[in-house]
């Protein structure tokens, strides 16, 4: 006869069920409880077992029947038995299980909420970033904070009111994504003669148990002398922003979509260095501060990983004036995204960027080391024919402490094993 449930772990286990009603959660709880490493990269895949038990081996149960086993004791023993599962015959350590179930998987839910001008993704009711329709000329991510709710994006220029920040470079603003040269436009700087990327629309708001999804449309507006006239589209962007928890990291997988507004038209996309995936770090992390430290894949650090090509970006340090704690933030590129290998323009003054077009701009200038081996096989620039479209796919963690070239490359082969998500 299989072993009965402790009273304790069957109360737990049914609240759990009544407030989620989620098998991935129980089986992500018991092998966070267990010691055993759980997918990391935030994505549902196939889960079959709990601790290394076989989740079949729990009896069937539908959702009455729980409520019985939950609210009257009596009936449990006829209703509710595990197989094969003499572990939990404790009542007191069946009841840890029932916590360790329920604790992980409600830490881990982060939810979007919509607002007139903003998109909140939020982690047990606190913010962790915005996504505003726009700030400057584009829409960005902002503020985005990380674990134990460190701010890792510089205040300025939204609130230029915090003391010890250079108000240098306007246009960084949070987590962006534009470029310097389309068609002989700039959509990367801000002011007279300057392209707007402008929110379009929402396109879908999503929650499953581990993340919250955002998907929207921006349009690549043409510059224009009079404000008040209604310019024209030239790019049409999809974007989708991906943000989930973990004990230790933030993680916003961003994806994009850049395509002509004019399905009939190529587009020209020049050799700059000003572009394209970018954040702008705290104040007190950068390269030039004291404790600020910039790592890429190839080994290079601070200023010698500037026009250089990686996989992968860690830029990290304190992020208060009144702690030397490091935290980091990380930026990795997915193998299938449009010029992968392209130069990272990240400055030890806290710009934080990789650019897939840029070439010239960074040969010239950059120090020579072992890693201008492994320069881009593409030129500067590209043209992209009528009707087609580029896909960029970065993932941004965002840690505690600083890490090494081995935590880079596991982490990134996590990375590069995800598929990327159909865009409609």
């Amino acid at each position: 006869m299989p072993p009965r449930v402790s009273e304790g772990f069957v109360q737990g286990l049914g609240l759990l069920f009544l407030a989620r009603g989620s098998r991935q959660a129980i089986e992500t709880g018991f092998n966070r409880f267990l010691g055993l490493k759980t997918p990391r990269n935030n994505l549902p895949g196939p889960y079959d077992r709990i601790g290394g038990i076989p989740i079949d081996a729990f009896a069937p149960i539908d959702a009455e029947s729980l409520l019985l086993l939950t609210f009257a004791p009596s009936h449990r023993n006829d209703l509710f038995m595990l197989r094969n599962f003499e572990t939990l015959a404790c009542n007191c350590f069946s009841w840890l299980v029932a916590l360790a179930v329920f604790v992980p998987y409600a830490w881990a839910q982060v939810s979007a909420v919509q607002q007139p001008d903003r998109v909140e993704f939020l982690h047990d009711g606190k913010l962790i970033t915005s996504y505003l329709f726009r700030s400057g000329t584009k829409p960005v991510l902002w503020p985005i904070h990380g674990p134990d709710r460190v701010r890792m994006t510089r205040n300025y220029p939204l609130d230029a009111t915090i003391p010890g920040e250079d108000h240098d470079h306007p246009h960084h603003r949070g987590l962006w994504m534009t470029f310097g040269e389309v068609e002989g436009k700039d959509w990367w700087a801000e002011g007279k003669g300057k392209g707007v990327v402008a929110h379009h629309k929402i396109i879908d708001v999503k929650q499953t148990d581990q993340a919250a999804t955002l998907l929207a449309e921006h349009h690549w507006l043409l510059p224009t002398e009079d404000e008040k006239s209604n310019p024209a589209p030239l790019v049409r962007e999809l974007c989708r922003y991906t943000v989930s928890v973990l004990e230790d990291e933030t993680i916003l997988d961003c994806e994009f979509i850049l395509q002509s507004a004019d399905p009939n038209r190529a587009l020209h996309f020049g050799d700059t260095k000003e572009g394209m995936f970018a954040i702008r770090v705290p104040e007190t992390m950068r390269g030039d501060k004291p404790g600020g430290m910039i790592l890429n894949s190839v080994g290079d650090r601070q200023g010698d990983a500037w026009g250089k090509s990686a996989r992968w970006v860690d830029y990290s340090g304190p992020v208060t004036h009144s702690s030397d704690t490091p935290y980091g933030i990380a930026i990795l590129v997915h193998p299938s995204s449009f010029h992968a290998d392209g130069l990272w323009h990240v400055r030890t003054y806290g710009l934080f960027a990789h650019n897939p077009f840029g070439i010239k701009d960074f040969v010239s200038n950059r120090t020579k080391t072992p890693s201008t081996a492994k320069d881009p096989s593409h030129a500067g620039g590209y043209d992209l024919p009528a009707g087609e479209s580029l896909h960029f796919h970065y993932r941004v963690i965002c840690h505690r402490g600083r890490w090494s070239l081995e935590t880079g490359d596991a982490r990134f082969a996590e990375f590069a094993k995800t598929e990327p998500q159909q865009f409609p």
